[in-house]
């Protein structure tokens, strides 16, 4: 997801990136992220960016919550995140 943020497409969007006893092709993986693509905007700015909309979606996959995980962009998804629900 997050190289799709940074606008990496076609074979180097999962180059070394997929494990080998994945389930889904490339090509299933590679339509899962457009699909998702539509729900990027975490910080709800209008547009996706791999640097505030990918950082919050990093930390909240590492598991970083509260005040850790938040840009302070109070947009409804980090407030969530603050107060521990998802």
């Amino acid at each position: 997801m997050l190289r799709y943020m940074f606008g990496i497409r076609d074979e180097a969007l999962l180059d070394s990136a997929v494990a080998n006893d994945s389930l889904l092709s490339n090509e299933e993986i590679k339509a899962r992220i457009e699909t998702m693509s539509s729900n990027a905007d975490i910080d709800n700015s209008g547009q996706v960016d791999a640097l505030t909309d990918g950082l919050l979606l990093l930390r909240y996959l590492f598991g970083l919550r509260g005040d850790s995980s938040n840009l302070g962009c109070g947009c409804r998804i980090c407030r969530a995140i603050n107060r521990g629900s998802d």
